[in-house]
C-alpha cells in the first residue's frame, strides 16, 4: 500500500482527502501547527521520516485580503514552504502533487475559455505567489503536478471543517434577504470536494467562460459531478469524482 503524505490534512481539502482515502493508502501527516513555525531542515527531516511514496500539498494561506495585508507571511506559506516541499520530494524520488489556484489568472482580460500555457501576470498577491510557487516546484521537482483549483465549496455537517463559500453565502443571503454584490466580469468556477459517508448527490455539471472547466450548481443536491481541475505540466485532471479523480495522480 502506497504511503502518502498529506499536508494541510485540517483544512477544508486536506480534510475531505483523509476521509475519503482512509484504507485505499497508508495516510499520514505532520503534526498540528508543525508548518507554522518550522524551517526548511526540519520540514526535509520529518518528510524523510515519513517515508513518503506521493506528497499531497494542500496547505496554504488562501484568503486574498489576508494575503495582501499579510505579504511576508503569506509568502512563506505559498511559497517557500512548497519549494521546500518540492526538495523533500526530488530527494526522497516521492511523486508530489501539489494545489494551485485559478487565482494565477486574476486580471486576465482575455474572454472565454484560457490555456495553461499563456502568460500570466495575476492582479493580487495571493495569485502571484501561488504562479511563482508552481514555478519554483517545478524547477526543485519537475515532476510535480499542480492542480489549480477553482473556489471550493462544500456543505455543513459532516463532522469536516467548514468555510465562508459561495453558495452558502447564496443561501445565507437568501436565508436573511441580504444582498451580494458581484464583478460582472469575474468568470469562474467552483469546486465540490465530495467525501465519503452519507451526503447530498454532486451538482449538476455546465460549461462556462472560466480560467479553468468548472462547476456552478443548477441544483445543490442533484445531478452529475462537475469537472474541477486544471493541471499544469501538461496534465489535465477532469474528474467525474473530485478525489477519485486526484487518487488517480498518485496510483
Amino acid at each position: 500500500m502506497k504511503r502518502v503524505l498529506i499536508t494541510g490534512a485540517g483544512g477544508f481539502v486536506g480534510s475531505r482527502v483523509l476521509q475519503q482515502w482512509q484504507g485505499k493508502y497508508e495516510l499520514c501527516a505532520f503534526p498540528k501547527g508543525f508548518l507554522c513555525t518550522a524551517n526548511e531542515t526540519e520540514v526535509l527531516a520529518q518528510t524523510k521520516a515519513r517515508h513518503p511514496d506521493v506528497i499531497l500539498h494542500t496547505a496554504a494561506l488562501s484568503d486574498t485580503a489576508y494575503c495582501a495585508q499579510h505579504p511576508a507571511e503569506a509568502y512563506r506559506a505559498n511559497v517557500e514552504l512548497p519549494l521546500w516541499l518540492a526538495r523533500a520530494a526530488a530527494q526522497r524520488g516521492a511523486r508530489l502533487v501539489g494545489f494551485s489556484s485559478d487565482q494565477v489568472y486574476a486580471g486576465v482580460q482575455q474572454p472565454g475559455s484560457l490555456p495553461e500555457t499563456m502568460e500570466l501576470s495575476p492582479a493580487n498577491v495571493y495569485g502571484r505567489q501561488k504562479l511563482e510557487m508552481e514555478q519554483r516546484m517545478l524547477d526543485a521537482c519537475p515532476d510535480t503536478v499542480l492542480l489549480r483549483a477553482t473556489w471550493m465549496y462544500d456543505l455543513p455537517g459532516y463532522g469536516l471543517p467548514i468555510r465562508g463559500n459561495l453558495p452558502l453565502n447564496l443561501i445565507k443571503a437568501t436565508m436573511y434577504g441580504e444582498k451580494l454584490s458581484f464583478s460582472n466580469r469575474d468568470y469562474r468556477g467552483i469546486t465540490w470536494p465530495p467525501c465519503a459517508g452519507s451526503r447530498p448527490a454532486a451538482p449538476q455539471q455546465c460549461s462556462a467562460s472560466a480560467a479553468v472547466r468548472c462547476s456552478w450548481p443548477s441544483s445543490l443536491w442533484a445531478g452529475s459531478a462537475p469537472h474541477s481541475f486544471s493541471a499544469k505540466n501538461g496534465r489535465h485532471a477532469r474528474p467525474q469524482s473530485r478525489l477519485r479523480r486526484l487518487q488517480g495522480l498518485v496510483s
